[in-house]
């Protein structure tokens, strides 16, 4: 009998331990639980706001690549555009050198 009180003892022991377990929960969790998600709240705001202006970085990097390649293409475009001129001088010069020597040969 004496271990048979013993063990009920103790499951009331533990039993009164739970029920002030709950107790304290319902007074004072819903404060601590509403608070941990105000935290959480907070941190995926300052989460995101970093996430924002991450990619505002890279958007600014991004447009000033962009900047760079329009103006490297740009100067391609007038070289580009010189080659081609230069290229039609030359075969415009070749045909008149052609041309008179042409003449010389017709007039020896």
């Amino acid at each position: 009998w004496r271990s048979a009180g013993s063990k009920s003892k103790s499951a009331l022991e533990g039993g009164h331990a739970e029920l002030v377990n709950l107790e304290l929960l319902a007074s004072f969790g819903q404060g601590k639980w509403k608070a941990y998600l105000e935290d959480l709240t907070g941190a995926k705001g300052r989460a995101e706001g970093r996430v924002k202006e991450v990619l505002l970085g890279v958007d600014g990097v991004n447009a000033g690549r962009k900047a760079t390649q329009e103006e490297a293409k740009a100067g391609s475009d007038v070289m580009t555009r010189k080659f081609y001129e230069l290229a039609a001088k030359n075969a415009h010069l070749k045909g008149a050198i052609e041309e008179e020597r042409r003449k010389r040969q017709k007039t020896k």
